[in-house]
Parts: C-alpha cells; structure tokens; sequence
C-alpha cells in the first residue's frame, strides 16, 4: 500500500535530508523486474540495477537524476514475507537510536549494520509493531542534490 499527494504549493526541493527527517523508501517484492515496470509505467522513473553482493536483485527508482526509492528483491527463503514498503527515518546514529527505541518498548528487527553505501541502518518495529528503518548518511550534511 502506497499513497500519492499533490500539494497547492508545489513538491518541495530535492535536498538531502535532515536528521531526523523521512530520507529514504525502499520497496521489497518477489519479482524486481515487473515490479520496476510497474512504477516506471505510473511514474515515469529511470530504473538502475545496482551490484548487490548477493544473488538478489537490487534496483533504484529514480527521475531527474534524483533517487527515489529503491526496489530489492526478497530473499528466496521469504516464503511468509509480502512485499512491503519500508520507510527510512535519517538520524546520527543508527546503533543508538536502536539501544533508545528498545528501551522505550520497541524491538530491533534488523541489528545495525553498515549498508552498501558505509553508513550503518537498522530496522525497528516501535511498541505497537509498525516496522521503520533508521539510517546515518556519511556524505556529511550537504544539502545539495543528490548525484
């Protein structure tokens, strides 16, 4: 499940986030390949298969050279998992921001580790259940575009 919003003032400018700021989506399904058609046909994005490391696939979803979202492919073994949508919350660290949720009731579903790109992310469920990921951005805190 997604939503779309159009506002009267307009999409605000592509900048990389602030802590504590929505800073990524990432989207996970069984099959990459018709469900990047899917959101390139509704939205017109630029589909780029990353190196994953792994035997799954990884994609961006991207428009005007600017990343939106990225697709990954569920792991073979993810019989009981549905695709999902998985939103990301930038903060300074994703390991302490795991230790506070978990203190205040949640669990951590994903430990911190070092993503593809040398910052760390995590993936936390608060005390209610609903998953969200954590993720710290080592480009440092420009707030140009995105290459």
């Amino acid at each position: 499940m997604f939503g779309v919003i159009t506002t009267s003032a307009g999409d605000t400018p592509d900048f990389l986030a602030e802590t504590g700021e929505w800073i990524w989506s990432t989207v996970l399904v069984k099959n990459p390949d018709r469900d990047a058609a899917f959101y390139r046909s509704v939205f017109g994005y630029d589909v780029t298969d990353l190196p994953g490391g792994d035997q799954r696939r990884h994609l961006v979803l991207s428009n005007e050279d600017f990343a939106r979202v990225g697709l990954n492919q569920l792991p073979a073994d993810s019989r009981r998992r549905h695709p999902h949508w998985l939103d990301f919350v930038r903060v300074e660290s994703a390991t302490e921001t795991a230790n506070q949720a978990v203190a205040l009731g949640g669990r951590v579903l994903v430990d911190p580790r070092v993503d593809r790109h040398g910052g760390k992310l995590s993936v936390i469920a608060d005390p209610w259940g609903a998953p969200f990921g954590v993720m710290e951005w080592l480009l440092g805190d420009s707030q140009e575009q995105l290459p």
